[in-house]
């Protein structure tokens, strides 16, 4: 589903989603997330849209793990 382009943080509605979607697994380790941050696969500076298909829930670990190689 699409939302208001603007809009940089996930939805409550669309972290719901994920975590269902995930399984409750971080997406880039698979281990259990405990605390989850959503992250966006496509950066969000660089056009990525805040749905969906660009979202994943990532473990804080993973998150500064994936933005370290910006």
């Amino acid at each position: 589903l699409m939302f208001n382009p603007q809009v940089r943080l996930a939805s409550q509605w669309q972290r719901s989603v994920l975590m269902l979607q995930q399984k409750g697994l971080c997406a880039s380790c698979k281990e259990p997330l405990k605390e989850f941050e959503a992250h966006h696969r496509q950066p969000y500076s660089e056009g990525g849209a805040t749905n969906l298909s660009n979202l994943e829930l990532l473990c804080p670990r993973c998150h500064r793990s994936k933005h370290a190689k910006h």
